[in-house]
């Protein structure tokens, strides 16, 4: 195939430490946990070689003896293999061993990716970045939501768009492009494939991400180390070259976890110890901004990529962002019913108190009782709210939202 007639072997570990030996390796050992979740833990693929691009010659451990003859090691082969995959990969996961392998195929597939461990990024950035000098030079305008101001920052730019996607998933295609007037800065451009997009639905969502930003900027001000979340930039460029003058939105270049989403909420994307430390934050977060904007505004979900947040989604008593996914006083509601049945036995506290607790104290509580990933702690009795690190100062209201 293509002349190339080697067959290296592959299993869970790598050839060598060259990056692509390594990143097939990673490659392999999530097919092998598909294969052993999927057959309810009856087998495994253990080796395999490589021609090319294709793998050939499995080997294989399977409590069906008839399989694989003399190097079917059965029950003993995989109980191996489980423990070279549980011990290489927990801590690259930051999963239990035991927890790994109970968890679904789909959740480790999904863990691994946004690790960044299945990217080929050296191969990706040259050729890309090829391909975005060959487009012309194109005229734009660059439009930032300072959320602190309230208001919409201009720029005129000159940029090169790439002519192609280098990926693609069920909501967006992502295109290289280059703004040649921010140190010739590569970002990604995201196109809506699923629906029509409007220039105003663009600056929707941008003023959304930018202002959920701002609050947790001011979120993480007040946080421990363990817990200093941040959502993705995101910029507007209108396009005044083009017909129409399409407005798009731009993202930085992840150099980890290119595609891997995962929706964020006050309820866990998973039972992995990473996943439900995440709802933590994000329901600490949920309450702090919400509590911020005098209860008139919620973050109700948002989606981790790259280890940032992005997309937010709003609700809010004004309605004026977020479309028909704003759901208003409504949501808002639902979400203090759902924050008070999670959090006060969590909390130890009760119904009548919890959502009257201020956003410093109910991050001084989350912090106490460990739910950031740090160890919890016992504050002692003795001490003034002051002493304890609780701020009584009353919050102060973030900036209007306003419709672009």
């Amino acid at each position: 195939i293509d002349g190339e007639y080697a067959r290296p072997p592959l299993s869970i570990e790598p050839n060598s430490s060259l990056p692509a030996d390594v990143r097939d390796a990673h490659i392999f050992a999530a097919f092998q946990y598909y294969s052993y979740n999927q057959s309810d833990k009856g087998m495994v693929f253990f080796s395999a070689s490589k021609i090319g691009k294709f793998w050939t010659e499995p080997t294989i451990f399977s409590t069906d003896e008839e399989l694989g003859g003399a190097s079917n090691l059965g029950p003993k082969g995989m109980a191996a293999w489980a423990e070279a995959f549980s011990t290489k990969y927990a801590p690259l996961l930051n999963v239990g061993q035991r927890e790994l392998m109970d968890m679904d195929a789909s959740a480790v597939i999904g863990l691994m990716d946004s690790k960044g461990l299945f990217d080929d990024e050296a191969d990706r950035e040259d050729t890309d970045t090829a391909e975005i000098d060959k487009s012309p030079t194109e005229a734009a305008t660059r439009l930032e939501y300072v959320a602190q101001d309230s208001n919409w920052s201009q720029d005129m730019v000159t940029i090169k768009v790439s002519k192609t996607m280098f990926s693609r998933g069920e909501r967006y295609g992502c295109i290289l492009m280059r703004d040649m007037t921010e140190d010739e800065q590569v970002v990604v451009l995201k196109k809506r494939i699923d629906v029509t997009t409007t220039n105003e639905d663009i600056l929707d969502l941008v003023q959304r991400q930018s202002g959920a930003a701002f609050d947790a900027s001011e979120f993480c001000v007040r946080t421990p180390q363990s817990c200093k979340p941040s959502f993705l930039k995101c910029v507007a460029y209108q396009l005044t070259n083009r017909p129409n003058l399409p407005v798009v939105f731009v993202e930085p270049l992840s150099k980890t976890a290119k595609f891997a989403k995962k929706k964020l909420s006050i309820h866990p994307a998973s039972k992995s110890r990473e996943d439900v430390r995440e709802a933590h934050r994000f329901a600490c977060f949920q309450y702090y901004s919400w509590r911020r904007s005098m209860k008139k505004v919620l973050w109700a979900s948002a989606l981790q990529v790259a280890g940032k947040w992005a997309e937010p989604v709003v609700y809010s008593e004004d309605r004026v962002l977020g479309g028909p996914t704003n759901l208003g006083s409504d949501g808002i509601r639902s979400w203090e019913a759902e924050f008070k049945e999670k959090y006060c036995p969590i909390l130890d506290l009760k119904e009548d108190r919890i959502m009257k607790t201020n956003g410093d104290e109910m991050i001084q509580l989350f912090k106490a009782k460990g739910l950031f990933g740090d160890a919890p702690e016992r504050p002692r009795q003795d001490l003034t709210k002051s002493q304890q690190g609780v701020r009584e100062t009353s919050p102060a209201p973030p900036p209007l939202l306003k419709k672009p």
